[in-house]
């Protein structure tokens, strides 16, 4: 009998037959990317000649709980720790000197964010798109386990390593992952407006650092405890030949593997047109037929929607000199009053901000009622220290036209523009002539040389793996004939 782990190892290398592609999808190693990656069976245990065993999201999930709690409760102790009372600015030039510093660091510490939440956004929309859960190239029933394939029943594992048991893990964590780096930003700006001078400015958003840091260092640690692969060693494979048909259709032994075939296929036939330039029969939810434009156009939709957001806060604090922190405390003592959830979204709103803040390490309610300044300044009559609201927005736009619409024109043309450019390059840019065709320059000979040398390196790796295999299968041989 062939052992369990040649057997695993014969059917992953039967999928190795297509040609393999990167699906390009950026990924910043970290505890709650670790969840995605593993949804598509790239985190594993290697064992010493016995495979490997692949890690279900689930149980990287739930180390992603205390990580969350760790962050949540940094961030609510930052900003309670804060002077919420105390004016944006007054009217002295020392004052508005350090208030346009200010600025500038806000500024500074949103760029050093700006990546971290625009990734969780594209990670969004990336695992949203079904035909992700198709074409993207992610392990059978029979793969997972590895070597311990043996161990689970065919009927288990066809439940328990089914698409709707691991993809709203992997959205779970993604989602938590966009929460802390959204709240970094927002908080950021109350932080370093609250300071006294510029080098606590700069020392307070370093503390903002290290939160958005904790997941790096958190996977850092599981890795190294549970002897997990290496998240920089993972890229998500495309496998076009193996998915899509000629005429675009998903092929038929693909959909058989599939939890909900008749709805991919419906999905798949539905949204069969074409995105820009590029000429393809297959939907244009496939990634290299429109994927990854539609995603990161969606992804950077978004992102503008929070730059604008992150300009209204700003200016509404400088408008009423009150911190946005203020007014996030206030609200939640609001909520523990039971004023303001009146309406369905705002007491949903608020049973869930109730149940995340059981979740922290300090007492968020006693907390709250600790803080002085709420008993006498945050009341339903008096509107200073209320949340941001539309009118307010609304407000803010008219007021301060002069800069809201010159930033959302610049913003739209620096996120959108360059997209669109790229989306449409096909049809903008004329066709190449033959002597550009034929021309190639230095540096990718160097790189062609360089993959070449790779490549040879690799084949010989092979070539001692497979002596290897052949030598531990005549020993096995050899041990099932005694």
């Amino acid at each position: 009998p062939v052992p369990q782990a040649q057997q695993c190892a014969k059917e992953e290398d039967m999928s190795e037959v297509h040609r393999q592609e990167d699906a390009k999808v950026d990924l910043e190693a970290g505890m709650y990317a670790a969840v995605l990656v593993a949804a598509f069976g790239g985190v594993r245990i290697p064992l010493k000649e016995r495979g490997h065993v692949k890690i279900h999201p689930i149980f990287l999930f739930i180390l992603c709980v205390p990580l969350l709690i760790a962050q949540g409760s940094t961030l609510f102790a930052l900003r309670t720790d804060l002077h919420l009372v105390r004016p944006v600015y007054d009217d002295s030039p020392a004052s508005q000197q350090l208030l346009r510093l200010k600025i500038l660091m806000a500024m500074i510490l949103y760029c050093m964010n700006f990546k971290m939440l625009a990734n969780s956004v594209q990670l969004m929309f990336f695992i949203m798109n079904p035909i992700t859960w198709v074409e993207i190239k992610n392990p059978t029933w029979n793969q997972w386990g590895g070597s311990l394939n043996g161990c689970l029943p065919i009927k288990l594992k066809k439940v328990l390593f089914a698409t709707p048991l691991i993809a709203p893990w992997a959205f779970l964590a993604v989602g938590m992952k966009l929460l802390v780096a959204y709240l970094v930003c927002t908080d950021s700006v109350s932080v370093i407006f609250e300071a006294d001078s510029i080098k606590e400015a700069i020392f307070n958003s370093l503390a903002l650092a290290f939160v958005m840091d904790l997941s790096q260092s958190w996977w850092n640690c599981v890795a190294h405890v549970f002897h997990l692969s290496p998240l920089e060693e993972f890229f998500f494979k495309l496998s076009p030949e193996r998915v899509w048909t000629e005429e675009g259709n998903i092929k038929e032994e693909r959909l058989r593997e599939l939890f909900f075939p008749a709805l991919m296929k419906c999905i798949a036939r539905i949204t069969n047109i074409r995105i820009g330039a590029v000429r393809t029969t297959r939907t244009f939810l496939s990634r290299g037929a429109g994927a990854r434009r539609v995603e990161n156009f969606f992804a950077l939709v978004v992102m503008y929607g929070i730059c604008k957001r992150q300009l209204l806060v700003v200016l509404f604090a400088i408008n009423t000199n009150v911190l946005p922190a203020a007014r996030d405390v206030c609200t939640q003592y609001l909520w523990h009053q039971g004023i303001g959830v009146e309406r369905m979204w705002q007491f949903l709103l608020h049973l869930l901000a109730r149940r995340a803040e059981q979740m922290l390490v300090v007492d968020v309610k006693n907390e709250i009622r600790e803080l002085e300044f709420l008993k006498a300044n945050c009341t339903i009559e008096d509107p200073k220290f209320h949340r941001m609201t539309m009118e307010h927005i609304s407000q803010m736009e008219a007021e301060y036209i002069w800069l809201t619409l010159p930033f959302s024109l610049a913003l739209g043309a620096i996120f959108l523009g360059p997209h669109l450019l790229y989306a449409f390059h096909g049809t903008l840019l004329p066709p190449k002539t033959g002597e550009e065709a034929e021309t190639i320059d230095e540096d990718q000979f160097a790189e062609l040389d360089s993959l070449s040398v790779k490549a040879s390196n690799q084949n010989i790796e092979i070539s001692v793996l497979k002596q290897r295999m052949l030598d531990l299968e005549k020993k096995l041989g050899s041990q099932s004939g005694v």
